[in-house]
């Protein structure tokens, strides 16, 4: 997934609660390759990405 480099609260939930397996900054924006259960996905989901939506 690509978050802005603003997005620091979701990027810090990412590490407190999924594996971040490897990330790649660009100018504002990283993409992170994260596992992640089935239901902490679902709570990123809710939390982060409906809200920027």
């Amino acid at each position: 997934m690509t978050l802005s480099a603003s997005a620091g609260e979701a990027i810090a939930w990412l590490y407190a609660n999924g594996e971040v397996l490897d990330h790649q900054s660009q100018d504002l924006e990283t993409e992170f390759d994260v596992r992640l259960s089935d239901a902490d996905w679902a709570r990123f989901q809710n939390h982060y990405l409906q809200a920027a939506g």
